[in-house]
């Protein structure tokens, strides 16, 4: 349903500006180069009154010549070519295209303006994320957050939060939602992971997320998971709190930098506290205190070293 909805939205926009320039440019003739084909499927669908359409790549340039200057020369039509606007010196129908008008779409540019998104140059990165908005309602839930300004990390955190169904576009509200779907049968199992992972993969939102938990916690790894994102914020969680040295063991899972150590430790304490996903916490941290044998690395430390530790 995503997809039609965006179909017929492709329709809407661009009947209109093709209209406007039939009727307010007084344009007979309009050629519309598709570079990739994004529309080629939409075409038997627009609605042009008094307009007909033909395709360049079923009509050739020598016989559409002879029906636009010869046969008809007061109808008009949509010429459409699903390729690259050819160059000068290779185009049969130049002198045709000179007199006529040369039509430009493409869904970047209709997200774009449906964002309400000021800079230009947001195209190429919206045509990389061409799969999340595929979506109508993505789009529609995604605009509701969407500031005129916004960078691209801006609009990666909002795809996540879109994504992820989370309260507000943050890393830490992201995160506590990914997490909590992975408890969603009453167990924590990282190895079966659950449809919103899967979809922040599909639609390649998976490495902006990564780089959203190295920018937050300093987390770096060449093959980046789940598991080892939490064993990192775990134990350092633990080392802030510790007043004693972590044990040898677990001590290489330790974020070195202070501000993304204590990011982590913020992060944990919220999660922990929070009216819905603290459940998720324990059965989370408890996975992973088997995991790494925390209780055996406890006997270690005296009553005084553990008292500011927190469950």
């Amino acid at each position: 349903m995503g997809d039609q909805a965006f179909y017929f939205m492709d329709i809407k926009q661009i009947t209109a500006s093709l209209k406007q320039i039939f009727e307010e440019y007084k344009k007979r003739i309009v050629f519309w180069y598709d570079r990739e084909g994004e529309f080629s499927e939409i075409i038997p669908s627009l609605e042009l009154e008094g307009v007909t359409t033909l395709r360049l790549d079923e009509t050739g340039p020598f016989e559409l010549k002879i029906k636009l200057e010869l046969e008809d020369t007061e109808s008009r039509y949509v010429i459409y070519a699903p390729y690259p606007e050819p160059v000068p010196e290779e185009d049969w129908l130049l002198d045709i295209r000179l007199y006529s008008y040369t039509f430009h779409a493409d869904k970047a540019s209709i997200v774009l303006d449906e964002l309400g998104l000021t800079s230009q140059g947001m195209r190429l990165y919206l045509k990389g994320r061409k799969n999340f908005f595929r979506s109508q309602e993505r789009l529609n839930n995604l605009k509701k957050w969407v500031s005129p300004e916004d960078s691209e990390d801006d609009l990666d955190l909002k795809m996540l939060a879109v994504v992820t169904k989370a309260d507000h576009p943050d890393v830490f509200y992201i995160l506590m939602k990914i997490l909590h779907s992975f408890c969603a049968e009453g167990s924590f199992d990282p190895n079966k992971e659950p449809k919103v992972w899967e979809k922040i993969k599909k639609l390649e939102l998976d490495q902006p997320f990564w780089e959203f938990m190295a920018g937050t916690f300093g987390y770096s790894n060449d093959f980046p998971n789940l598991s080892d994102l939490l064993i990192r914020l775990l134990v350092t969680d633990f080392g802030e709190n510790i007043k004693a040295d972590l044990p040898v063991g677990i001590d290489h899972f330790l974020i070195r930098n202070d501000q993304q150590g204590l990011n982590a430790s913020v992060f944990l304490s919220q999660w922990r506290s929070h009216i819905i996903y603290s459940h998720t916490y324990n059965l989370i941290s408890g996975y992973f205190a088997e995991e790494l044998n925390i209780q055996d690395h406890l006997l270690a430390f005296d009553s005084e070293s553990l008292s500011d530790i927190r469950p």
